[in-house]
């Protein structure tokens, strides 16, 4: 039996839903079951539970042999901040994943995870990794790179629905944005132990910026797109501004500047060689979001796109 914490989320659905089609009994962990309606329906059992109530993870842990912590609470705030959630709350979890003896642990992180990092959440994400490690559990330990559902699609969406989108900073940094279920695809080797004990960066089979991002869905969605940047000067004062009002918000913003200006691409040639997967390429991830089949020719936009236009 595998417990995925965060089964809702895109990683974990992704992982409940693979495991569940391999025949593997999984126990998914949320904190509103009407969420996992789809995955109760797909054959996973449902508990309803919340990382900051330790006594709702020892229930959940009794008869699970792996668990893999894939809940995260970058935009959180009050209690369901990330020092509540990722930090004292995956601490729960390890503790109850201990006394029920169970055999694999598998956590993931984020990429930028680091003791230095301005942001908190990741921050907190590298303290975890550490209490992870010392654990006495046996253990893997995965970076994601951005999502394609949540930081690609922020940009692209609004283009495929109203031929608009904005930009934080100059978008010209290239990110090795991965699809959940890659990520997922790797959680599931290291279930079965093919990657214990290894901390694991995960990205993408490109690296791309988010003004290719932006082009991708245009030219997929046929439609042109008109695009503002928020400059970084901008952004730097909406983040310093918003601290302590908006944290969430500062928070957000301050990720988007990493995004722009630090180096946010994996090499994944050594860990494919190993594990040869087809990872998912960011034109199929947009045509699937745009309602196309892989491949599938776009149409041509109505008109010349137009030029990206500063803030």
């Amino acid at each position: 039996m595998i417990l995925v914490v965060g089964g809702t989320g895109n990683v974990g659905s992704a992982l409940v839903k693979s495991q569940l089609e391999a025949g593997v009994h999984v126990r998914a962990l949320t904190r509103d079951a009407k969420k996992a309606q789809s995955l109760r329906q797909a054959g996973a059992q449902i508990y309803v539970g919340d990382l900051r109530d330790a006594d709702s993870l020892a229930r959940a842990c009794r008869g699970v042999d792996k668990v893999v912590a894939a809940a995260h609470s970058l935009l959180g705030v009050g209690e369901n901040s990330p020092k509540l959630v990722d930090g004292t709350g995956n601490r729960n979890l390890i503790q109850a994943a201990k006394a029920a003896s169970v055999q694999r642990f598998v956590f993931l992180s984020a990429l930028g995870a680091r003791a230095d990092n301005p942001i908190d959440f990741f921050r907190i994400k590298h303290d975890t990794e550490t209490a992870v490690r010392e654990s006495g559990l046996d253990f893997t330990i995965l970076r994601p790179a951005p999502l394609m559902e949540v930081w690609a699609a922020q940009v692209g969406d609004p283009i495929r629905k109203d031929g608009r989108t904005r930009i934080f900073g100059r978008g010209s940094n290239p990110i090795s944005f991965v699809a959940a279920a890659d990520v997922a695809y790797f959680a599931a080797l290291a279930l079965r132990g093919q990657l214990a004990g290894e901390t694991l960066d995960i990205g993408g089979p490109q690296a791309l910026t988010m003004n290719e991002v932006a082009a991708a869905f245009a030219r997929i969605a046929g439609r042109s797109a008109q695009i503002t940047h928020v400059a970084p000067a901008t952004m730097h004062l909406m983040a310093g501004v918003t601290g302590t009002v908006r944290p969430a918000y500062s928070r957000q913003v301050q990720t988007a500047i990493m995004l722009d200006t630090q180096n946010m691409v994996v090499d994944m040639e050594p860990l494919l060689a190993r594990f040869p997967a087809e990872l998912t390429l960011l034109d199929d991830f947009v045509a699937a979001r745009c309602g196309r089949k892989p491949g599938a020719p776009a149409t041509p936009p109505p008109a010349k796109e137009a030029a990206s236009q500063p803030r």
